[in-house]
């Protein structure tokens, strides 16, 4: 999520609500859960304009395939005999 936010161009107040939405999730997290993720993600997006969310969601889908082909292209452990 940090990558897809820096390419934004945050204001210096969007930078700080931003920052505070990451700190109380990080100490939530011990009780961290997808709702738990998906209101991160709510809070950060109710910070950006409606451009910035635009682009948000569309590097975060980005992310999320190159994610997934990572994971396809992992190397397999060699079989043991």
């Amino acid at each position: 999520m940090r990558r897809s936010l820096e390419t934004l161009g945050l204001g210096a107040d969007q930078k700080r609500r931003i920052k505070d939405v990451m700190k109380a999730y990080r100490a939530s997290r011990g009780s961290a859960s997808p709702q738990t993720r998906e209101q991160l993600r709510a809070n950060v997006e109710a910070v950006l304009t409606p451009d910035q969310r635009t682009r948000f969601a569309a590097a975060m889908q980005e992310q999320h395939a190159r994610g997934r082909n990572e994971g396809a292209q992992a190397p397999q452990p060699a079989p043991t005999t």
